[in-house]
């Protein structure tokens, strides 16, 4: 664990092995975060080997669980976003970022769940960690005020509101962070009125229970209430079929694609691109992207929807732009808008190549996700295997003929910009 120099001396040509002992597993996971300590004989080992220790954390020794462990509670396939509320979960968020290239939120509260100015004392120290440990800072955001409170996959409130701080003013977190498949990991002190207070927000399962000061504490998962369940008559077909009308059509796709139009006038057709995962289980409305705001614009649609996180790179849905360009579907409009937000951004971007000469409005797409021409892009790992060229490839390429891009972007979103 110390420098690698005290150790260098002793290993030779003759040196068979290098045992690691039990307590040297408690050592790192007591005091450093489970990973090998900076310029350790240890850490030499691991490089050496190329073993990667944030994709195989130490979990425990005996009867002690370190927080790393917990990835091993999550039971989600997919997590974009993990937010600390109280800078204790260190492990478990490093984990969590490498194991699913998330985003990390910083929660910059204190006890009585107020933002104030300056930052919490955990902050510095917490962020130096992740960026010293290969996690690029612009992965990172830290939040400062109540209406940059947004939905995350996983929140982490370990020894936080619940445990040591008073769990009345963990509600305002609950109702704006937690979306239907988001994952609470929290401590609850007997006696602190947590359980009663989480009963509205779903259910809870214990992980461990540990004696703290001669109290005991529960570690749980919060899983939120399910959404009552879709009646058949729901499905996305269903949906999908009722919205088109006896004017529009519905078309499904391979992998969950799937292509809606809803013809209202001929002036202006809105082309939008989403998710289906989303549009099903986060919008009770169960609505493409920008449907009701193009609804009440008299406009016609054409909603491009997606079956995950897929970048829409199919060859299905380049055929549909394909038939529709020949068919002359565009032409038939005055104005076309191509528009989308990231993924859907992106897509709003490439497949304005079916009809140039319109314009697009997109929210902080991306050009490709093609690791050859942006080596930079260290976000979106689930896409990287995929093939980005083609007529609907390189966005910024095949775009050129559109008649007028809106880019909207944060500047201080650095990958974004």
């Amino acid at each position: 664990m110390r420098r690698a120099e005290l150790a260098k001396g002793l290993i030779t040509k003759e040196t068979t092995a290098l045992h690691l002992w039990a307590s040297n597993k408690r050592q790192l996971g007591n005091n450093h975060d489970s990973l090998a300590p900076k310029g350790s004989y240890l850490e030499r080992l691991v490089k050496a080997h190329g073993v990667n220790p944030a994709l195989a954390p130490n979990k425990g020794r005996g009867k002690i669980t370190f927080d790393s462990a917990l990835i091993d509670e999550l039971d989600l396939t997919e997590v974009s976003t993990v937010a600390d509320l109280t800078g204790t979960g260190r492990s478990f968020v490093f984990a969590l970022h490498h194991k699913f290239d998330c985003d990390v939120h910083f929660i910059n509260v204190n006890r009585r769940g107020k933002f104030k100015d300056g930052d919490e004392d955990w902050l510095k120290a917490y962020t130096k960690f992740l960026t010293d440990n290969d996690v690029d800072p612009d992965r990172i955001k830290v939040i400062r005020n109540d209406k940059d409170l947004r939905p995350v996959d996983v929140l982490c409130n370990l020894e936080g509101f619940g445990d040591r701080f008073k769990v009345p003013f963990l509600d305002k977190f609950m109702d704006k962070c937690l979306h239907s498949d988001t994952r609470v990991f929290m401590d609850v002190r007997k006696g602190s009125g947590a359980f009663p207070f989480l009963r509205k927000y779903g259910s809870n399962t214990a992980l461990l229970t540990r004696e703290v000061d001669d109290t005991e504490v529960t570690r749980i998962r919060v899983t939120p209430n399910p959404p009552e369940p879709a009646e058949p008559s729901e499905s996305w077909d269903k949906i999908a079929t009722e919205l088109a009308g006896k004017d529009g059509w519905y078309r499904a796709g391979t992998n969950g694609h799937s292509f809606l139009y809803i013809p209202r006038s001929s002036d202006t057709l809105v082309v939008t691109f989403d998710n289906l995962d989303i549009a099903m289980t986060k919008r009770e409305d169960r609505r493409p992207w920008g449907y009701s705001f193009i609804k009440e614009q008299g406009w016609s649609m054409l909603g491009v929807l997606a079956g995950g996180w897929m970048w829409y790179r199919e060859k299905w849905v380049s055929d549909q732009f394909d038939k529709l360009k020949k068919e002359g579907f565009f032409k038939q409009f005055d104005l076309v808008v191509f528009y989308g937000a990231s993924m859907g951004g992106y897509a709003a971007c490439a497949f304005s190549a079916a009809a140039p000469g319109y314009d697009v409005v997109a929210i902080s797409p991306q050009s490709t996700v093609d690791k050859d021409i942006v080596p930079w892009e260290s976000r979106y790992k689930v896409v990287w295997d995929r093939d980005f060229s083609g007529k609907y490839g390189d966005a910024a390429k095949v775009s050129k003929k559109a008649n007028r891009f809106s880019i909207l972007y944060d500047p201080y979103e650095p990958l974004d910009a």
